[in-house]
């Protein structure tokens, strides 16, 4: 029994022994496995570091495409001068803009073509090869050798200056919608149907432009057709079959000389204006610009409390007509000027001044049907401008208007000394005009009874004098010394009295 338990410990011990070996082999090949697999680890490390270090983060890495752009090894400041110079290219670049079968050429730089975010992806770029450690750098730039990159630039309109460039050049090329037109004649209207037309769709021909640009372009010219979308007519016959009554009507005298011509212009420029419901007409932009070219004479205008001779002198005759014809057919007068001295034509208050790109007259529809303005100079010599649309107003109503001077400055004649014309001569330079200030009433009546009388607007008009230069060369310092003082009193008696008694001279004094 002894025996048999010795031997069992004896076996036991051994199995011990060749485990506690084998543990060891095993550890130790473990180990050596570790080291090996450390060694070829920091071989493979070593290598991508090699690598990965012939790349510097300063640079972008090979292989990366921007837009069509190769940026390849460049710095920030190599890529952003490469798209500088692409830039350039671009804006030399001819675009032919077609609609139908008339075309318009522009240049790009003009439509603001350019790149959109050229120094946010140039960083992005330089990022991608450089950012993160050593072994995502490695495969990263491993990936680029074998497939590159691109990264999307777009070439973009500026929408601003495209937009404008197109509606101003592009947009009178479609066929434009033709408004329902009417005219009086013998007493009878008469309707022109409108005609449906087309306009720009800005949107989708911006969108077709860049796409052209975006789309493996070389650099090349540009032809793009123009998107064309339907417009309607603003005003259609339907609309112009209520203008049936007379609403307000007004005449002034055209004088005569080359006044007329620009009166005749005028009114010819506003004859035929449909103003729509809660619509606006502006004068100024139916009738300028007061040139030649555009019809126009040399005639008188007020500048500075005088009168010269410019383009389109009269004009004011024909926006004060249209006034008064429009304040009696009861219109929204949004903007009115007086002028600055008063005028012939009108009475105080009932004028209405005209200065380009200054002073404008305003009317506003304040009707639920259209208005028609007709104007034109008769037989007679008179400015004539009616005002048609729906009467609507209370049966027996009936508007007046009355001016009323509120005070008056008087003119006079201002002498002054001028040593540069002879003594004894006199001249006149200026116009004289009474200053005032006034106010225009309006009064309601029904049926021949009054309802309302209210001040309608009011206006200031400065005194304009005439300046009388008297000349004093060649005078005796006694004569000179009194005709100073005569000037300084301002006394035309004393003044004439000193000329009549002086060493001659002659007067040619006239307004």
């Amino acid at each position: 029994m002894g025996s048999e338990n010795q031997f069992t410990n004896r076996m036991a011990e051994r199995q011990a022994r060749i485990k506690k070996k084998r543990l060891k082999r095993q550890l130790f090949l473990f180990g050596l496995f570790v080291v090996a697999a450390l060694v070829i680890w920091i071989i493979i490390f070593a290598n991508m570091h090699h690598y990965v270090k012939q790349f510097p983060k300063d640079k972008i890495a090979d292989n990366i495409i921007i837009a069509s752009l190769n940026v390849s090894g460049m710095t920030k400041k190599e890529a952003t001068e490469l798209f500088a110079a692409s830039q350039t290219r671009v804006d030399q670049v001819v675009i032919t803009a077609k609609v139908n079968d008339q075309e318009v050429q522009m240049q790009a730089a003009a439509l603001g073509l350019a790149y959109k975010d050229v120094d946010k992806v140039i960083d992005e770029a330089l990022a991608y090869g450089s950012r993160g450690g050593t072994v995502s750098r490695y495969f990263r730039l491993k990936k680029l050798a074998k497939e590159g990159k691109t990264f999307k630039e777009d070439l973009q309109l500026d929408k601003d200056l495209a937009d404008a460039v197109f509606a101003e050049q592009v947009a009178p090329l479609c066929l434009q919608p033709k408004d329902a037109a009417i005219t009086h004649v013998d007493g009878k209207f008469a309707i022109e149907e409108e005609q449906t037309g087309f306009t720009l769709d800005l949107e989708k021909t911006r969108a077709a432009l860049e796409k052209k640009v975006n789309d493996k372009w070389d650099y090349g010219d540009i032809v793009v057709e123009v998107v064309e979308k339907k417009q309607e007519p603003r005003v259609k016959k339907s609309d112009l079959e209520g203008i049936t009554d007379l609403l307000g009507s007004s005449n002034t005298a055209a004088g005569s000389g080359a006044r007329v011509q620009n009166i005749q212009v005028g009114t010819e420029k506003l004859n035929g204006s449909i103003i729509m419901p809660g619509e606006e007409l502006s004068f100024l932009s139916k009738v300028v610009p007061f040139t030649a070219e555009n019809g126009y004479a040399q005639a008188g205008v007020y500048e500075e409390n005088r009168v010269v001779d410019d383009y389109g002198g009269g004009i004011c005759q024909v926006s004060t007509t249209l006034y008064n014809a429009a304040i009696y057919a009861e219109l929204e007068i949004v903007e009115r000027y007086p002028h600055s001295m008063t005028v012939a034509y009108v009475y105080p208050s009932m004028d209405a001044a005209i200065a380009d790109d200054m002073l404008d007259l305003v009317i506003k529809n304040p009707y639920d049907q259209p208005v028609y303005v007709e104007g034109f100079l008769d037989g007679n010599g008179l400015i004539n401008f009616n005002i048609y649309g729906k009467e609507t107003r209370e049966a027996g109503r009936v508007v007046s208007f009355e001016s009323e001077t509120l005070n008056t400055e008087a003119s006079k004649a201002v002498y002054e000394e001028d040593p540069s014309m002879n003594f004894g001569t006199m001249k006149s330079e200026g116009h004289a005009s009474d200053g005032k200030d006034a106010q225009l009433w309006k009064i309601v009546t029904i049926n021949g009874e009054e309802v309302s009388r209210e001040v309608f607007n009011t206006s200031h008009y400065t005194t304009s004098n005439v300046k009388i230069k008297v000349g004093s060369a060649g005078a005796s310092s006694s004569v000179l010394s009194a005709l100073h003082g005569a000037i300084a009193r301002q006394s035309e008696s004393e003044i004439n009295a000193v000329i009549a008694g002086g060493s001659g001279g002659s007067s040619d004094a006239s307004e």
